[in-house]
């Protein structure tokens, strides 16, 4: 019975590390032997530390077991999830790419961030007016 209960904690934690994963296009890390499921909570939550709130980073996950660190695996994960699927951390100046993929397993891209990023690439160099040379008339700031 125990074993049943540890491999649907497993598969579960599987799911969650397809969604948050996946979307990222970062390789799923698989399971150690011998590794405990607190461990490998630990372990994927410090890989997705970066996707999730400042007061989820600043939790001490080393000295969490049981019920606690469930509560907080699940408060991490979901928050990791809802941001590898539509990122909101961007930083001005980056585009950023999400891969999802519908019930055939087909592949659809998102793109999140600025579109100046790659617009840039195709405009022309700017300009800016200085001044207009018309004979007999002075230029005027308005």
């Amino acid at each position: 019975m125990v074993h049943n209960e540890e491999r649907n904690k497993l598969d579960d934690l599987e799911r969650w590390d397809q969604a948050v994963f996946k979307p990222n296009r970062l390789p799923t890390p698989s399971y150690f032997e011998h590794e405990t499921f607190a461990q490998q909570q630990k372990r994927l939550m410090e890989k997705t530390r970066h996707l999730v709130s400042e007061e989820l980073q600043n939790v001490r996950k080393d000295d969490m077991f049981g019920s606690a660190l469930n509560h907080v695996a699940k408060q991490h994960f979901e928050e990791a999830r809802s941001e590898a699927l539509r990122p909101t951390k961007v930083p001005e100046g980056e585009l950023r790419e999400t891969v999802s993929y519908d019930q055939s397993g087909r592949p659809q891209y998102s793109y999140w961030g600025s579109p100046r990023v790659w617009m840039d690439t195709f405009a022309s160099p700017k300009k800016m007016l200085v001044g207009i040379n018309t004979p007999g008339l002075g230029f005027q700031k308005v």
